[in-house]
């Protein structure tokens, strides 16, 4: 087993995470909207508990999403390019969102500490939601994709010594 499938294996577990928050999200909007329509009585704190389960799905599932080629792609130059030139970009286009990706776990995770030094909450009548978790989880996720690109460019630098596509 090569280091590639068990990293897949290892991005399977936030996937499921990012699944079991989609599930808890469908569930806390119907009980909200049976409490509001026909209990005249909403579920407090649903909107922000949405909010911060729909961040909880995007970041969980950002790096399995680009293991699988999800994420959207412009490709109107790239495709004009002569082959010899797409793994250069390639590598380019990794290493710059491994950049990407190290400030981006680097800053959530300052705010995920600065969130938990202060135990940040939403507001006073949703003491419940701790914000700090779900800033780690972003930040957890940022790590994530990073580490995705990170394998992303070994194997573009692979294909540009190799001379062949990976």
């Amino acid at each position: 087993m090569n280091e590639q499938s068990i990293w897949h294996r290892i991005l399977r577990l936030p996937l499921y995470l990012a699944v079991a928050a989609l599930i808890m999200m469908m569930l806390l909007t119907c009980a909200d909207v049976v409490g509001r329509y026909l209990l005249n009585q909403p579920v407090m704190g649903a909107f922000q508990g949405t909010q911060y389960l729909q961040a909880t799905i995007v970041f969980l599932g950002a790096a399995w999403t680009q293991v699988k080629g999800g994420h959207v792609k412009v490709e109107v130059l790239y495709s004009r390019l002569p082959a010899s030139a797409k793994p250069w970009i390639d590598l380019v286009m990794a290493f710059l969102l491994i950049a990407f990706g190290v400030v981006l776990t680097w800053k959530t995770g300052q705010q995920a500490l600065y969130a938990y030094g202060i135990k940040e909450f939403p507001d006073i009548t949703t003491k419940f939601i701790p914000v700090w978790l779900f800033r780690f989880i972003v930040s957890f996720g940022s790590l994530m994709l990073t580490i995705e690109f990170i394998m992303e460019f070994v194997d573009s630098l692979k294909s540009l010594i190799l001379g062949r596509k990976q």
